[in-house]
């Protein structure tokens, strides 16, 4: 029989053996139960059960060593008193962290060097890290309330007992006596299953908060409460009573946090009785010394700030901002990948492929449009620039050739000589021209032929010194001067 067996039935046969094998094993060492919660788990309520179980531990605890007496109760005293020893280290462990302390070590095998001989060995108390207790303290932000200590209240005094049922015999309800806080959004749970009820009359929005540095009172919103020292009930409850912490909204007083962030909510505490008077007056607690309350600055008060800042060292160099840098334009990929449209045909998972392209794209065209405005703007600027500089450059040479023109002049008496000898034999006065230096005479051939010559402005003219009082005849022949060239070029008509 056993040869006709196939490998694969052996093989099962095999496993199934040490499989049993391996079962018993674990039920001889009383491991059946781990087994069982391998294969097949734990119970839907497990956690659950094992969770209300750990919260009555305290209760029984409690009740047991209320009830043990003798020899057993100095036992169970012993093993409290150390298990209160360890959890008082523990919690100052956490609350240690970071600390600095002095090394009490003995001092090290080899010499020190001489810079280390002064400094003092320090070893850093690398505390366990508490997030609950951090979370009290910024929660706290280290304020002193005003009202460290409060009455406490009873129950029968902040509770009345409401009779229910047909013949009055139930008393599971209760009516608070004290004034509450419910919030905007509360409605009110249907008749029969609301044990505790809150008045209108005694409900409260607003509270009287008074600030300690600005010494004025303001009429606040409630927004919620934080924490009543009287019961963790009272506190989920809304119940307002003196010392309660409550949280207001001071947007409207224009604080400011550290970061430069308007104020919302802030923790004020109640200083007195609210269902004696009919009011609720708090008071925002004080901070704590070396600490800061910043309030909103207006935009007078922050460049006033920065001037300040900026004069109080005129020695070191004022900073300048960088300039932003400009955008350039992605370079395209070599390949594109999973490329799809946004068509029928284009699945809803690759839409978020053609969105960031699309995105991409978009940036692109932008920064196109940009470049070309600005390179416009700066070919309208050079245009404008150079056309300046052609009409500077015409001013001058205009200006240059108007005085060139004003020193080639003739003096006004030679001018006067020559239009009187023309008029005297009628000729007429031809134009002239001064060209390199040379003078031009336009002339008609009928007058050069005739050997009639015009009296140029080169001619010397006879005239009478007037200032002098010698005769003609005794006056000193000046020596004759070198006429200049004439061009004569003739007209025909």
């Amino acid at each position: 029989m056993a040869s006709h067996m196939s490998i694969d039935e052996s093989q099962l046969l095999t496993s199934n053996i040490l499989r049993s094998a391996a079962g018993e094993y674990h039920r001889m060492f009383n491991e059946y139960i781990e087994e069982h919660i391998k294969r097949h788990g734990r119970r839907l309520d497990y956690y659950e059960r094992k969770r209300k179980k750990e919260a009555r531990f305290a209760h029984k605890s409690s009740a047991i060593a209320q009830k043990t007496f003798g020899l057993k109760a100095k036992i169970l005293h012993a093993k409290r008193r150390r298990e209160k020893i360890q959890l008082k280290k523990s919690l100052k462990a956490h609350d240690e962290r970071n600390v600095k302390q002095a090394d009490s070590s003995a001092g090290p095998d080899t010499a020190l060097p001489t810079y280390l001989l002064d400094r003092e060995e320090q070893k850093n108390a690398k505390a366990l890290s508490s997030v609950i207790k951090q979370k009290r303290k910024d929660k706290a932000a280290k304020y002193s309330v005003p009202l460290p200590k409060v009455r406490g209240i009873a129950e029968d005094e902040m509770f009345k007992v409401v009779k229910t049922g047909k013949a009055k015999s139930k008393s599971w309800k209760r009516m608070v006596t004290k004034a509450t806080f419910v919030g905007e959004g509360f409605t009110r749970k249907p008749v029969k299953m609301e044990r505790f009820i809150r008045p209108m009359a005694l409900r409260y929005k607003k509270a009287n908060v008074t600030h300690p540095d600005l010494k004025a009172t303001f009429q606040l919103q409630i927004l919620s409460v934080k924490k009543n020292p009287q019961s963790p009930m009272y506190t989920q409850l809304g119940v307002l009573t003196k010392g309660t912490v409550i949280e207001v909204n001071v947007s409207e007083l224009g604080m400011v946090t550290t970061g430069g962030k308007v104020v919302f909510g802030k923790y004020a505490q109640i200083t007195n009785n609210p269902e004696n008077d009919g009011c609720i007056n708090a008071v925002l607690p004080s901070p704590a010394p070396g600490s800061t309350v910043r309030h909103a600055i207006t935009a007078l008060d922050r460049q006033r700030s920065q001037l300040e800042r900026l004069l109080k060292d005129p020695s070191k160099p004022a900073y300048i901002p960088p300039p932003p840098k400009e955008k350039i334009v992605r370079a395209a990929r070599e390949m594109m990948k999973n490329v799809q449209g946004s068509s029928a045909g284009a699945g809803s998972g690759e839409f978020h492929v053609y969105k960031a392209s699309r995105r991409r794209e978009y940036e692109r065209l932008k920064i196109m449009e940009e470049s070309a405005r600005k390179s416009k703007h700066l070919n309208c600027n050079d245009k404008q620039e150079t056309a300046d500089q052609a009409e500077a450059k015409t001013a001058k040479n205009r200006a240059k050739r108007q005085k060139r023109k004003e020193r080639a002049k003739v003096k006004p008496a030679d001018k006067a000589n020559v239009s009187d000898a023309g008029a005297g034999e009628g000729i007429p006065l031809k134009k002239r021209r001064i060209v390199n230096g040379t003078e031009l005479v336009f002339r008609k051939p009928e007058d050069v032929e005739s050997g009639e010559e015009a009296t140029g402005p080169d001619q010397p003219v006879d005239e009478e010194p007037a200032s002098t009082g010698l005769r003609r005849e005794e006056l000193v022949e000046a020596p004759p001067l070198i006429l200049e060239q004439k061009i004569i070029i003739h007209e025909d008509d």
